[in-house]
C-alpha cells in the first residue's frame, strides 16, 4: 500500500511539473504580435498591462481611438494601454479588462501562455460568450 501511495504521489508530481509549474516560470513580459497590433506587456505592482507599440494593417501610421470614450477619446493608439488589471495565477492571468479600439467597448479578459511561453491565448468576453485570440511572442 505504501508503494502505491508513493507511485501515485510521483505521478501527481510529474503531472503538475509538466503542465503547470514548468510553464508558470514563464511570464508574459515582452512584445507580442496580435492580429491587429504589436503590444508591449508589462507588470506594475503585480498588475499586468499591455500597451500598443505598433498598429498593423492600417493606412494611418498613427491612428486615433475615435470610438473610445472619456480620456481615451481621439487619443493616439500608439502608447495607449489597452489591457489592464490582469492578476497572475498558475500560468494564467485573469481578472483584467481590454479595450477594443475599433468600437470603444471594454471587455473582461484572461491570458494563458503556452507551455513554451511563445504563444498566448487571449480570451475577451462581455458575457458568457467571447472570443479567443492567439498572440505570438516577438521577443
Amino acid at each position: 500500500m505504501q508503494q502505491l501511495t508513493r507511485l501515485i504521489s510521483l505521478i501527481i508530481a510529474i503531472f503538475f511539473y509538466t503542465t503547470g509549474f514548468a510553464a508558470s516560470n514563464t511570464d508574459p513580459t515582452g512584445l507580442w504580435k496580435t492580429p491587429q497590433s504589436i503590444l508591449k506587456v508589462f507588470s506594475v505592482n503585480g498588475e499586468w498591462r499591455a500597451e500598443v507599440v505598433k498598429v498593423l494593417n492600417s493606412a494611418n501610421p498613427n491612428p486615433l481611438c475615435t470610438n473610445c470614450s472619456g480620456k481615451r477619446k481621439n487619443q493616439p493608439l500608439i502608447g495607449m494601454t489597452v489591457v489592464w488589471g490582469l492578476k497572475a495565477g498558475n500560468n494564467e492571468w485573469e481578472g483584467g479588462k481590454v479595450l477594443e479600439p475599433q468600437t470603444g467597448a471594454i471587455y473582461d479578459c484572461t491570458l494563458q501562455l503556452s507551455a513554451d511561453g511563445q504563444q498566448a491565448h487571449f480570451y475577451a468576453s462581455k458575457t458568457i460568450y467571447g472570443r479567443m485570440m492567439t498572440w505570438t511572442r516577438v521577443e
